[in-house]
């Protein structure tokens, strides 16, 4: 497996190398043979899962079973999460995952209940996702990044009987649910004219000393909406799940928040996740606020984008690295939490690489 490994590398790093660029042209050579009908990511993908498979199969021959069944799940695990892959199979996810499932090893059980959640994304069909928005923000390539953020990859991403709202927060005014939370496909027009009418930012007013309610108060509206739709269970692997996956996703800015009444709530069953996106806030301790208020919800994360290129404050959940990338570090980071809140199909199709914490 070493060696084969090590033929593998030196093919990728080499000058020989070359992907087939034509996708059609692919799809028509499917029972062709040779690595040049395989992406970069998928031959890297592949050759770890096979690493998984091989001390899997020689756990079950050799007496260091326990020793075996480590470095199966390490190569399994490292398949889904090295850094070296962009682009992952779903086909190979899924393979992977009920694989790793069955191997008995001591230690924590979180990665267990993560690779659960993964394993979910495959059977869930449906989504609600409810976004908050605040809508002041001095910096109007800002907004419009954001909001095209909103309207491009959440809005138009879900599928026509996927659950969608937006509610709009500004200085000054109470929170309005400008779309109530209702299926996609219903008055689909009318919720796109809606997004298209926040393309515009008003004035920031300076952070007021004191703590606004506004953004819990949203919350707790969410969490009642989600909380009224039809609860359908499935089952995944004898394990009940939700048919639907819930999600909150709030854009805020450096306004300070009280996040009084929401804490008692989060950890309950059924509470959606919470994806907070913050936007140039520099105080840490309310970012370390929002990062344990998001950590309380099963797939929840907070990241805080930097739009100041003047400035040094970048905090997320964990460290994004941006070298030999031109792309700025925001960019990133909403690609993060889209792939969070997408669904699994059962097709042999790219990714967005997101980085999955098993541990």
């Amino acid at each position: 497996m070493s060696r084969l490994s090590g033929i593998l590398i030196e093919y990728i790093k080499s000058d020989e190398y070359e992907e087939m660029p034509d996708l059609e042209k692919r799809e028509r050579s499917r029972n062709s043979k040779g690595v040049w009908y395989f992406t970069r990511d998928y031959l890297i993908q592949y050759t770890l899962f096979l690493h998984g498979l091989f001390f899997e199969q020689r756990g079950i021959e050799v007496m260091t079973q326990k020793t075996q069944a480590e470095y199966a799940r390490k190569y399994y695990l490292l398949s889904l999460t090295n850094s070296n892959v962009y682009e992952i199979e779903t086909s190979l996810i899924k393979r992977t995952i009920k694989r790793v499932m069955k191997i008995q090893v001591r230690g924590s059980l979180t990665w267990k209940y993560r690779l659960q959640l993964v394993l979910s994304k495959f059977y869930v069909k449906y989504r609600s996702v409810q976004v908050i928005m605040e809508q002041c923000n001095e910096a109007p390539y800002a907004h419009d990044i954001l909001i095209s953020f909103v309207k491009r990859s959440i809005f138009e991403r879900l599928r026509d009987h996927d659950y969608f709202s937006f509610i709009s927060m500004r200085s000054g005014s109470k929170p309005f649910l400008a779309i109530p939370l209702d299926l996609k496909h219903c008055n689909y027009k009318m919720k796109q004219k809606t997004l298209n009418e926040f393309n515009f930012s008003s004035k920031m007013d300076p952070p007021s000393p004191y703590s606004s309610r506004d953004l819990s108060l949203s919350l707790l509206s969410c969490i009642q909406a989600a909380g009224d739709l039809p609860k359908v269970q499935l089952y995944v692997d004898s394990i009940p799940t939700q048919a639907r996956q819930d999600w909150i996703v709030a854009i805020v800015g450096p306004q300070k928040q009280s996040m009084r009444g929401i804490d008692g709530l989060l950890g309950r069953h059924g509470i959606p996740n919470i994806v907070i996106i913050g936007v140039n806030i520099t105080d840490k301790d309310q970012c370390e606020r929002y990062r344990e208020l998001c950590n309380k919800t099963p797939e929840g994360q907070f990241v805080n984008l930097n739009f100041n290129q003047q400035a040094d404050i970048f905090f997320t959940t964990q460290e994004i690295k941006n070298e030999g990338n031109l792309n700025p570090q925001y960019f990133r980071a909403l690609q993060q939490v889209e792939a969070a809140l997408q669904l699994f199909n059962s097709q042999s199709i790219p990714l967005i690489y997101e980085n999955i914490d098993f541990n």
